[in-house]
């Protein structure tokens, strides 16, 4: 399933990311990888507002239609 279908304020597992070398390490940077754990919070216009390793983040819709996660 992709991230932007999830339901908001559940936890979901990362199995994958599919986006390009740039946006991946800006995503491992915020400890976003296949195993983390994520949770939506919010959507605020195009963008995400996520929680990983207990930090939140916004998230541009693109890079979160590109995180494939399972519940």
């Amino acid at each position: 399933m992709i991230l932007g279908q999830c339901e908001f304020n559940k936890k979901y597992f990362v199995e994958k990311i599919e986006c390009n070398e740039k946006e991946a390490r800006y995503l491992l940077t915020l400890g976003c990888y296949a195993g983390s754990e994520i949770l939506i919070i919010s959507k605020v216009s195009n963008n995400y507002i996520v929680k990983i390793l207990d930090s939140k983040y916004g998230i541009n819709e693109k890079i979160v239609n590109k995180i494939k996660v399972k519940g």
